[in-house]
């Protein structure tokens, strides 16, 4: 009897479980320089072959998996600490721990970094919506959350920046208008403003015109 093909080193194989569904197992290389021994699972057995030659090809190109479970609340808890605090200003640190201390770790926290999908991230994004946040703040939300994503894919844990591939509505416009010279002349006019003098109110006018043609 002619002996099976002995299987190279880290090559992939797939087999079908008891409970009916098919598990493709490789060594793949993680971002600790090693390689792990890594699953993908599927309904068919070609579902599984195609996922476990992905990840096997992306392992070949040089794109290593995460040696660490991440899951999404816990990544960006490590993000704000330790990236996001020393890099931006007090105000912007207090904004992005804000966001996700309300909004992205209640909503996205248990899922795993690594397996985060647009179709998750985008059913979170609807769901505020319909919850009643503004379209503003979700604008914001996503753009916390893609900041720190950006910072998984430097740190080659991530592929794709999954939030920017979502899709939400456009953000109300501004509906302020600016004061016409007639306006701001008033105002420097008014009682109990300070005294205007002939200086002073040619700042005042200059400000108002710069103001007005910004917007």
């Amino acid at each position: 009897m002619a002996k099976g093909k002995r299987r190279a080193n880290r090559e992939g194989s797939v087999w079908q479980r008891r409970d009916g569904r098919w598990t493709g197992a490789a060594y793949v290389l993680t971002t600790a320089g090693t390689f792990k021994r890594t699953y993908v699972y599927g309904r068919t057995r070609d579902e599984a072959h195609v996922k476990l030659v992905r990840l096997q090809e992306s392992s070949d190109r040089g794109i290593p998996l995460p040696d660490h479970p991440w899951k999404v609340g816990e990544y960006l808890d490590y993000w704000l600490a330790n990236v996001a605090r020393p890099a931006v200003r007090p105000t912007t640190y207090a904004k992005y721990e804000l966001i996700v201390r309300l909004y992205l770790r209640p909503g996205l926290g248990p899922h795993r970094l690594y397996r985060l999908s647009v179709q998750v991230v985008q059913s979170f994004f609807n769901a505020r919506l319909v919850a009643g946040d503004s379209v503003a703040l979700v604008h914001i939300t996503r753009t916390v959350l893609s900041t720190a994503l950006a910072c998984a894919m430097r740190e080659e844990l991530l592929q794709r920046n999954v939030a920017r591939l979502t899709t939400l509505p456009a953000p109300a416009p501004d509906r302020r208008q600016p004061w016409s010279a007639d306006e701001a002349r008033r105002f420097s006019q008014r009682p109990g403003r300070i005294r205007c003098t002939r200086r002073l109110c040619c700042c005042w006018y200059m400000a108002f015109a710069a103001v007005r043609f910004s917007g």
